[in-house]
């Protein structure tokens, strides 16, 4: 550490708990570290942050200050690290996959820190094949959005948490949906050229490729009617009920209007390059998703995936 540098040690004390470290202070060796994906409410702030298998560094540059996390539960994997700025003092959000450690600052000294259990959605941290955090409203909240490899298919998983700087609940999850997109999928992309929308709104564009065909889909979580007029884009609605989501290329649903359902999000399908397979691509996303499934709201696992179909001749190509 450099001499200039005011470190403050955070330490953890049982289980999933922290305090301050008010061992000796001087340097320790923290060993080979890498660089773990971050973001600050405020724009202008210049911070970094790096971790390995036991310890988190975070480095605030305005103010010359390292947080460096000490001993973090062997169990734990971390994800993003949040922090929001007000003059000189710091909220650092530390998520990890199974809690969330909150550690606040004033004029560069250690005030309190708290932590709260988290859990994503996804059940397997190792079947995760893209995250990201996207800070909206300011930076107080932010859109986690992971892409899961279920083996036959793969899951898009979006919700919000919203971030407490003061209360004794450090975080709320909401807005949470998910639907499946077709296995095989590479170069996987989460735009989050929106993120900076003053609304609880949220516009998320992903791409990716499945067997040559490059694809795009724009998700606005609200139910839109005029957002995309092109011939080469398909809407299609995510609807919630009572028991999961599913999609229509409607927002009229016959088989479900006895029941209370709600549209969560509308997705705008779009093809790179016009290609035969676009109609067949489409019917594969809507099969996927047109069971009465699983929610991400509930503990419940999905119904078994039926055998798969065999490819047709035009989508036989190498992965």
């Amino acid at each position: 550490m450099n001499a200039s540098t005011s470190t403050i040690r955070i330490g953890r004390s049982s289980g999933k708990t922290y305090g301050l470290d008010l061992c000796d202070q001087s340097d320790f060796d923290l060993g080979e570290l890498f660089e773990l994906p971050s973001k600050s409410s405020y724009y202008l702030l210049d911070f970094e942050v790096y971790f390995n298998r036991t310890s988190i560094v975070i480095r605030i540059k305005p103010t010359n200050t390292d947080v460096v996390i000490m001993n973090y539960h062997p169990s734990s994997t971390p994800l993003h690290v949040h922090t929001t700025a007000h003059q000189n003092n710091y909220t650092i959000f530390v998520i990890f996959d199974d809690h969330i450690l909150r550690i606040r600052l004033e004029n560069s000294e250690f005030v309190k820190c708290a932590t709260n259990l988290f859990t994503i959605s996804s059940e397997l941290l190792q079947s995760i094949i893209k995250k990201s955090f996207l800070k909206i409203n300011g930076g107080q909240i932010l859109r986690a959005c992971i892409f899961v490899d279920k083996g036959n298919f793969n899951q898009f998983e979006s919700y919000n948490l919203l971030l407490d700087n003061e209360g004794e609940r450090i975080f709320y999850k909401y807005k949470g949906f998910s639907f499946r997109v077709p296995a095989k999928i590479t170069n996987i992309e989460i735009n989050d050229t929106y993120e900076n929308l003053e609304n609880d709104h949220n516009h998320i564009i992903l791409r990716w490729i499945r067997k040559s065909i490059n694809w795009s889909i724009s998700i606005v979580d609200r139910k839109v009617d005029s957002f995309y007029d092109s011939n080469n884009v398909t809407r299609l609605y995510l609807i919630k009920e009572y028991e999961g989501y599913c999609i229509s290329q409607t927002d009229k649903i016959p088989q479900f209007e006895m029941f209370d359902f709600q549209i969560v999000a509308t997705l705008h399908v779009y093809f790179s390059k016009k290609i035969t397979t676009s109609d067949s691509e489409i019917q594969r996303l809507l099969k996927l998703n047109s069971f009465i499934g699983w929610s991400i709201e509930s503990d419940s696992e999905p119904e078994p995936e039926p055998e798969p179909e065999p490819e047709s001749e035009s989508d036989s190509d190498s992965d």
